[in-house]
């Protein structure tokens, strides 16, 4: 019997016990076609360069963002809860910004979501 893939998206998943085990292709260094088909379109979220250059893109327009309001790193932490430090991070992309913390600096700067994502475009 074949082993089943760990992968959510993959029609062969199954949790087994404590285990989960891989689908038999993955050992030979095939892939599902699920698998391809998933990668085909769009983002390679297996890809870090393509991660790291969105985590970027977002940086750069928090920074943007920031500078136009006048706030330095310090005002914009204590809105947002963390230190300093961190807002650095985020915008030198180092860390990556969680959905609720992206969403609380939209908030901060009455702006929508979609303006972190204007004029990206994945290679």
């Amino acid at each position: 019997m074949a082993s089943l893939c760990p992968r959510p998206h993959c029609p062969q998943f199954r949790v087994m016990g404590a285990t989960q085990k891989r689908c038999a292709s993955s050992f030979r260094g095939f892939e599902h076609p699920a698998h391809r088909q998933r990668r085909k379109h769009g983002l390679d979220f297996s890809d870090k360069d393509q991660l790291k250059e969105i985590d970027r893109h977002i940086g750069q327009r928090i920074k943007m963002l920031r500078k136009a309001y006048g706030l330095s790193q310090i005002d914009l932490s204590a809105s947002l809860g963390v230190s300093y430090q961190q807002v650095q991070k985020y915008e030198n992309a180092t860390n990556r910004l969680s959905a609720s913390r992206l969403y609380a600096i939209c908030e901060i700067f009455d702006i929508s979501l979609h303006y972190f994502f204007l004029n990206y475009h994945h290679k």
